[in-house]
């Protein structure tokens, strides 16, 4: 009897913690206005065919007067010298296509025993504030897109994740649509995502079409109007769950589907997300994808592991 008592208290103390953790978070004030910090942003390369477009994404999602280098890096398991050369060779076509439009790139080749732990080491030692990695290569039809190496990217790391599946070149595109949950607002790197796919959209100057809860929509009307946003920008309202299978129909072959979702134990978390990989698997064939974990708060900053991603 004592034993249960013991394992019920345990369970309901840490229900109610994060509970109260939540109201705390989101009693606070939100902060209208982005923190202008330094971008860093580290692009891991790998397919030599997908380097002129995550490249194109990057350059295209920076600020545009930003004095920050971008760095692109090729992860190699046990110094493998073919791997090496063929690093070496994609690392110096993306040098070329940031050179052509005179950004600044740094370049590495980084050594591990662990991808997944490379790109994590890689991103910590120098402070990268976003990864932009694109989605596994499936070997096979059983396969995940989001591989092995993803899963423990968004468990490793706090800061902002883009992963991108672009199926035709970015400069193409002729609609975005973004869909949030509920909530999104109240998480750390809210505004740096509104301002990079307005700056996205801009760049394509095409339509962005916002699918969420109207509260957080009403915040970044607010906020694009403030900062004299010309994107022709669209609004429908949803309860701020998960959209993607009510809104595939709306996205055809040469628009960009942009899913910002969020990490197990953050604000605007909810189960619901977990099934988002199965959903743009079966309903997003051949379309270009978005996906965008943002820099948030931590609900239980103990947290060290993440329940497996159902897939």
């Amino acid at each position: 009897g004592t034993i249960i008592l013991i394992l019920v208290t345990c369970v309901v103390s840490s229900i109610l913690t994060e509970h109260s953790s939540r109201k705390i978070a989101m009693s606070g004030e939100i902060i209208d206005k982005p923190i202008d910090t330094a971008e860093k942003t580290l692009i891991s390369l790998a397919n030599p065919e997908m380097v002129d477009r995550l490249m194109s994404l990057a350059i295209m999602l920076r600020k545009e007067k930003s004095t920050v280098p971008l760095t692109a890096v090729n992860v190699v398991l046990d110094e493998d010298e073919t791997q090496m050369t063929r690093g070496t060779r994609v690392l110096e076509k993306a040098a070329d296509i940031a050179a052509t439009v005179n950004v600044q790139l740094l370049t590495k080749i980084r050594l591990t025993t662990n991808l997944s732990h490379g790109i994590i080491h890689e991103m910590k030692e120098n402070n990268y504030h976003e990864l932009i990695v694109g989605f596994h290569e499936k070997s096979s039809p059983n396969d995940s897109f989001l591989g092995t190496v993803l899963p423990e990217l968004l468990t490793g790391l706090h800061s902002q994740i883009i992963m991108a599946r672009l199926t035709m070149p970015i400069n193409t595109i002729r609609c975005i649509h973004i869909t949030f949950p509920a909530k999104t607002e109240f998480e750390a790197g809210f505004f740096h995502w509104v301002d990079q796919t307005e700056r996205l959209a801009a760049g394509l100057d095409c339509r962005i079409k916002y699918h969420g809860h109207i509260d957080t929509m009403t915040l970044i009307q607010k906020h694009l109007k403030e900062n004299k946003s010309r994107t022709r920008a669209e609004y429908y309202e949803t309860d701020g769950g998960n959209d993607l299978k009510r809104i595939s129909e709306l996205v055809h072959e040469d628009h960009l589907l942009i899913v910002v979702s969020a990490r197990r134990g953050s604000i605007s978390f909810r189960p619901s997300l977990d099934h988002i990989f199965t959903q743009i698997q079966r309903n997003y064939t051949g379309r270009s994808i978005l996906l965008i974990y943002p820099n948030g708060y931590s609900i239980d900053s103990d947290m060290t592991e993440m329940p497996p991603l159902m897939m």
